[in-house]
């Protein structure tokens, strides 16, 4: 295809539409020796390659199978880019709780919030990382007349904060102008409150709700999914699935994807952990998402 083609320099690339061929239909062959040679370049061995440090390297995507990976990946970039900016990084936690009359433990409630893969809890971060100026996608439908839908991708310009989340803090101990306060230098804070909205403004999009040009207020909202909690009756250790309610801002780290999230895409570069996540994964089916993985970039030097 005229995918495969470097977007700057227009060079088509030599190896991955070969590389793919070959993935394709392997039909018991070893792989081509320059493929094989070709695959070995592509690794980062080293934390201090250069590559890595690399601006086009840093602004590009990330990509792992496997949620662990993927989450980490979120919060450590959400961290960096924040740091790199000099900006405060703010979590919003969510809000989780039981439907159908059920309860949970204080401590299962912790382990809500750090339940991994966002596919399973609604498309809601149990800790959703956000700074001003964070590229950043969404993950629910808002509107489809004006195209703000899942993994519409945008900018933040501005929190809208409960009107609480500072009327409880002694005076001069807000972070947002106190200097020396202890979030200050750590970077990052988290609000107390859910804020009532996130400025976003969205690429491509010309509406303008008094906000400016393309900003939509991206307000907090619920979604439903079931919580695996574990109980010893008797004894006997039991598996429960509570159903749960959970409320946060529908946003992601744009540029961190699962091999589904990434489908359809073109990348011009990107960092990937190829792993095979856990032996519940054939390898047939590892082939294929390692497929899809490097299929998103457009050459193999990126």
């Amino acid at each position: 295809t005229y995918r495969f083609r470097d977007s700057v320099t227009k060079m088509e690339c030599q190896v991955l539409p070969r590389l793919f061929a070959y993935m394709r239909d392997p039909s018991g062959q070893s792989m081509p020796e320059d493929l094989w040679q070709s695959l070995q370049e592509m690794q980062v061995h080293d934390s201090k390659e250069p590559r890595r440090h690399a601006t086009d390297c840093r602004e590009g995507y990330e990509m792992a199978i496997l949620w662990e990976s993927v989450a980490r990946l979120m919060q450590y970039r959400a961290f960096r880019e924040s740091q790199e900016a000099g900006v405060m990084l703010m979590y919003v936690q969510a809000l989780d709780w039981p439907r159908k009359g059920k309860r949970l433990k204080k401590g299962e409630y912790k382990q809500a919030l750090q339940v991994l893969n966002m596919t399973n809890t609604g498309g809601r971060l149990g800790m959703c990382p956000l700074f001003i100026g964070m590229r950043v996608r969404l993950t629910a439908k808002l509107s489809a007349k004006y195209g703000i839908v899942q993994d519409a991708v945008g900018q933040v310009q501005e929190v809208i904060f409960d009107e609480r989340e500072f009327d409880e803090t002694a005076m001069g101990s807000d972070w947002r102008v106190d200097r020396n306060h202890p979030a200050r230098r750590r970077g990052y804070v988290r609000l107390k409150y859910l804020p009532k909205g996130v400025l976003v403004k969205f690429d491509g999009c010309t509406l303008d709700h008094g906000f400016g040009e393309g900003v939509v207020n991206v307000a907090c909202c619920g979604g439903t999914w079931e919580f695996v909690v574990h109980d010893d009756v008797s004894g006997v250790r039991t598996v429960d699935k509570v159903p749960m309610n959970r409320v946060n801002a529908p946003l992601a780290p744009e540029r961190v994807r699962t091999v589904q999230t990434a489908q359809g895409m073109s990348m011009d570069n990107c960092v990937m952990m190829l792993d095979r996540p856990h032996v519940k994964m054939s390898y047939d089916d590892w082939w294929l998402h390692v497929y899809v993985m490097l299929s998103r970039v457009r050459t193999a030097s990126r």
